[in-house]
């Protein structure tokens, strides 16, 4: 559960039409009510001054220099709603290890509407709850792996809004009170202003552009000390309506032997998101005839607590709590659990749309393949599979 505390929140603000000089007053107003960090104050103040006829023309600031200088001004651009940004709301919590800004656009009904937004923590449980929030139900959305292996996953589905999550460690800021790791969260999430929920190959690339910048600077102004990203040297891979598993060159061919023969000529089809690093992994095997078998992996220690809520989604709800976490398989779903740099590991099976497409013996043999393999590429041990 996401900690609260007493501490008067720093208000947000918007910039964009707002005269300089109350702008300036509440700028230095945030800095003696609450540290703040000196780059972003001095950057917002030198970009205030440089503004024709004492004010800040609208858009003029959130364009030039987007969340105070945490964005690049020309990646922001290059997205489709950059050229329209009108404002940007900050705020910034050094204390609690979360960062939010947010980019707005003007609306057609009036005002303005947020279009891009960058949220940032450290605190276990805020990363916990984020994670949870974010990876949980992949019959919600769909999930596409980053490229080189960037420790994260591209978010999209119906009335959803796009996102790309990133996960760094951070050694600078060592543990909390209960021992954990802290760790930076930073997700980067838009809303065109066509509402679409799904993004064009070119937008994809330009948000993983955006998101990795964003992820740069935040944990720099968290003091998570990570080591840099890199930049990636391919792109982000479409993968929109699978492939034949024959052609599946992936780590999620390790499951392909597992499948039933093949139901029609078109066979099986594999579409996903599996890669070697980040918080989650994720393979769907979808059968010509419909329906579709979810393949899922969670990494780190939010996924223990997942384990129970996905335990009582398989139908063990009001029974005893250790009965909850008892890992079990039957011809719908299968768990299994593995230990992956000392934290918890979760990985899952689970038939959706349909219950015919599977046995209980081949739900089980899918597992053993996938958290297997994945524990191999992790480097995990102590996997444990149901034994009933």
């Amino acid at each position: 559960m996401t900690r609260h505390t007493g501490a008067r929140k720093i208000a947000n603000t918007e910039i964009g039409g707002m005269p300089v000089r109350s702008l300036g007053r509440e700028l230095r107003g945030w800095a003696r009510e609450r540290w703040i960090s000196l780059g972003v104050l001095v950057m917002l103040l030198a970009a205030l001054q440089s503004s024709a006829a004492g004010t800040a023309a609208p858009g003029h600031l959130a364009r030039q220099q987007p969340c105070a200088g945490v964005l690049n001004g020309d990646e922001v651009a290059a997205l489709p709603d950059g050229p329209q940004t009108v404002g940007q709301r900050l705020s910034h919590h050094p204390d609690l290890g979360r960062y939010t800004c947010t980019l707005t656009r003007a609306a057609d009904s009036g005002g303005s509407v947020p279009w891009l937004t960058v949220q940032a923590v450290v605190e276990p449980d805020d990363v916990e709850y984020a994670l949870r929030e974010a990876l949980q139900d992949p019959t919600r959305e769909r999930w596409l792996s980053l490229p080189d292996t960037l420790p994260g996953v591209l978010l999209e589905g119906w009335r959803l809004r796009p996102a790309i999550v990133l996960l760094l460690p951070c050694p600078d800021l060592g543990t909390d009170a209960a021992g954990r790791s802290r760790s930076a969260l930073v997700r980067t999430e838009y809303t065109g202003s066509d509402g679409t929920d799904f993004l064009g190959t070119r937008t994809t690339d330009d948000l993983l552009t955006v998101a990795l910048t964003a992820t740069r600077s935040t944990a720099e102004l968290l003091g998570c000390g990570a080591s840099p990203l890199p930049e990636p040297t391919t792109r982000i891979g479409w993968n929109e309506g699978g492939v034949p598993v024959a052609a599946a060159a992936t780590p999620c061919a390790v499951i392909v032997p597992e499948l039933p023969a093949e139901a029609a000529p078109e066979g099986w089809r594999i579409r996903e998101a599996s890669a070697d690093a980040g918080p989650a992994s994720f393979c769907e095997v979808r059968a010509p005839e419909g329906g579709s078998l979810l393949v899922n992996g969670w990494f780190g220690g939010w996924s223990e607590s997942l384990r129970v809520a996905l335990g009582q989604w398989s139908g063990v709800f009001g029974l005893p709590p250790a009965q909850q976490r008892e890992l079990t398989a039957d011809a719908r779903q299968a768990m299994a659990t593995a230990t992956c740099d000392g934290e918890h590991a979760l990985f899952q099976v689970r038939v959706h749309d349909r219950d015919d497409l599977f046995t209980e013996t081949e739900i089980r043999e899918v597992l053993t393949a996938f958290a297997t393999d994945q524990a191999q590429r992790r480097g995990c041990t102590g996997v444990e599979l149901p034994q009933k």
